[in-house]
């Protein structure tokens, strides 16, 4: 038998998805510009390797088609965890049309 939800799960849950319903930037879908140069969008300042591709990413409280879809475009195996049901859906929504520029 599993307990109820804690009121800060159900809170933080009901604002994130307040966002998707509202249209926030932090539920944008990443846009074809971006996913032809997912590497410089994502890392502006050069933190990351020169290639992910094959690389395992865990995207945590990150639901929303923007990081895990330029990860996956640049050719990272990425999982998407988030409270938000509703941000999850937007990433279902193009993942499997994305392939890696270099594939």
């Amino acid at each position: 038998m599993s307990s109820p939800e804690p009121d800060f799960l159900r809170h933080n849950k009901a604002a994130w998805n307040r966002m998707v319903q509202k249209g926030s930037q932090f539920a944008r879908v990443a846009t074809d510009e971006e996913i032809a140069k997912p590497l410089e969008v994502l890392d502006g300042r050069g933190w990351l390797p020169a290639t992910v591709d094959g690389l395992d990413v865990l995207c945590l409280a990150a639901g929303g088609g923007w990081q895990s879809i330029l990860y996956a475009a640049a050719g990272a195996r990425v999982t998407v965890v988030d409270l938000s049901d509703q941000m999850l859906a937007i990433d279902a929504v193009k993942p499997r049309d994305v392939a890696s520029p270099s594939k």
